[in-house]
């Protein structure tokens, strides 16, 4: 018997029919999963949703406090030309650009 002429006869059928139970059976776990994984994924939604508002303003008072023009001027980065301009001999000035390039090279390697 192909499955559509199953279908269709258990269709037909009251739901308590014995031939029919298998299919209603399997229909009902199926249904009990998809609910379960609905809810599931509504409550992570949900859970996800409020942790993102409650970190708001946290994030807001952090960025406050630290990125605040005074600190960010404070805290600026300097540039290897910058340090190296400062040094009269140039072999000195040549290592230390070499050593800070060095240094940003590893800071940037995971």
């Amino acid at each position: 018997m192909p499955l559509i002429d199953y279908l269709s006869m258990c269709a037909a059928l009251p739901i308590s029919a014995p031939a029919c139970h298998a299919l209603w059976e399997n229909v009902m776990y199926a249904s009990y999963v998809t609910g379960i994984l609905l809810a599931g994924w509504f409550v992570w939604k949900l859970v996800d949703h409020k942790q993102k508002l409650a970190s708001l303003p946290r994030a807001r008072q952090q960025r406050e406090k630290i990125a605040n023009e005074t600190t960010m001027r404070q805290h600026g980065r300097t540039e290897p030309a910058d340090i190296a301009a400062d040094v009269t001999d140039p072999h000195l000035a040549k290592k230390i650009r070499a050593e800070l390039e060095q240094q940003r090279l590893k800071n940037l390697r995971p």
